[in-house]
């Protein structure tokens, strides 16, 4: 269209050269060379930009990353708006808890240097002087008393009541006895700072040799409140090991009261027993130890028992059942035999009176399995024949018909 003035412009002009005469009429082309020179001008524009950009490669290509992350980021401005409002709040959370662990390890640290404030006085020799001395005096026991020693802080002194050094003139008894007392306030104590919240096992193996009756029932006292504290969870005492010889001990410490007992949650029972040198641990579901009596007998019943310890054991049964608690004439029951089972029944009874630590004649007594089950069939029947059989059937477990 642009184009069309001028081609009519032209042929306006060629009429006129063909006839001179006529009158022509020229529209002009002022606007359309204006657009034309505004369209050159943009093409000269373009060119100078695009030589511009090939000599400013490096800022262009700058200007471009610019103009580029405008553009993204004007298109995710909303997605970036909610992830910063996400990052914020997580970082606001991260400080408050990361504020609340600052403030924790401060009281953290507070309470330990408590606990050390506190383990000093404990781990001091003083308490457990003090300890010890109330334990002695609360029971009457005027062999030794402690003092702290005072040319040596951190150590005590054993002293007499008359004040002499008793350290160098104790018994096996009462060195038993202070090693103890000491080892009982060492398990609530401690040598050492930050080890008295430490959760303990307790291991005691016969406390009480060498010691007299009054000194015996102090360390029962002193054991039995250990075991409590395991029962009952107490001052970190999570298990509690008592190994002993001595049954009256064994019933003081595992005495709970009339007609109460541990618990198999709570204790365990056992008895090692060696024969042929070979020590075997037993398991119990309850108490096996009432009495040295009880205890002869549960040794009778068992299979591992030797054949010597198994006649020296009836023989005790006899003694103590007849002679001590029945005050029986129980050698009548000798008469009551004939044949060999007279000689076996005499052989039985008259170990009573001759003592249980003599060596029998061995043309007398014979040791052997077979032997052994006959003198086992006597003992029964000096129950039976001198009328306690219903005891006899109590103790060895006999059913009653």
């Amino acid at each position: 269209m642009k184009f069309t003035q001028l081609k009519l412009n032209n042929e306006e002009l060629q009429k006129k050269l063909n006839s001179p005469s006529n009158k022509i009429t020229i529209n002009s082309v002022k606007k359309l060379i204006e657009e034309m020179n505004q369209i050159i001008e943009a093409y000269n524009n373009a060119i100078i930009s695009n030589n511009n950009i090939v000599k400013n490669q490096k800022q262009e290509q700058i200007n471009c990353k610019n103009l580029l992350w405008d553009y993204i980021v004007n298109e995710l401005k909303v997605d970036l708006e909610d992830y910063l409002n996400f990052t914020n709040g997580k970082q606001k959370a991260k400080d408050s808890i990361g504020q609340q662990i600052s403030t924790l390890k401060k009281k953290i640290q507070d309470n330990k240097t408590n606990i050390e404030t506190i383990e000093d006085s404990l781990t001091s020799v003083v308490p457990t002087v003090t300890e010890i001395n109330n334990i002695l005096t609360k029971f009457d026991f005027k062999g030794f008393h402690l003092k702290e020693n005072e040319n040596q802080k951190g150590t005590y002194l054993i002293l007499r009541d008359d004040g002499t050094n008793a350290s160098s003139t104790l018994s096996e008894g009462e060195y038993n006895f202070i090693t103890f007392l000491y080892f009982y306030y060492l398990v609530y104590g401690s040598q050492e700072k930050t080890g008295i919240s430490a959760n303990k096992v307790v291991v005691i193996d016969d406390p009480i040799s060498s010691l007299d009756s009054n000194v015996l029932f102090i360390v029962s006292t002193l054991v039995k409140n250990l075991i409590n504290d395991c029962k009952n969870n107490d001052n970190g005492i999570k298990q509690a090991f008592v190994l002993t010889h001595n049954v009256y001990f064994h019933k003081e410490i595992t005495f709970l009261g009339s007609r109460k007992q541990f618990s198999k949650e709570e204790a365990l029972f056992g008895i090692v027993r060696k024969k042929d040198n070979v020590s075997t641990f037993h398991i119990y579901d309850t108490n096996p130890i009432e009495s040295t009596y009880q205890l002869m007998w549960r040794e009778l019943i068992s299979d591992k028992i030797s054949t010597v310890t198994s006649f020296n054991t009836m023989r005790r049964i006899l003694e103590y059942y007849f002679k001590i608690i029945g005050d029986m004439d129980y050698e009548k029951c000798i008469n009551e035999f004939d044949g060999t089972d007279k000689i076996v029944c005499k052989a039985l009874v008259s170990g009573i009176n001759d003592g249980s630590h003599f060596i029998s004649d061995d043309f007398v007594i014979a040791f052997d399995e077979e032997n052994i089950e006959n003198y086992k069939r006597i003992f029964r029947l000096v129950f039976y024949k001198l009328g306690h059989i219903q005891h006899y059937n109590m103790m060895m477990g006999v059913p009653t018909p």
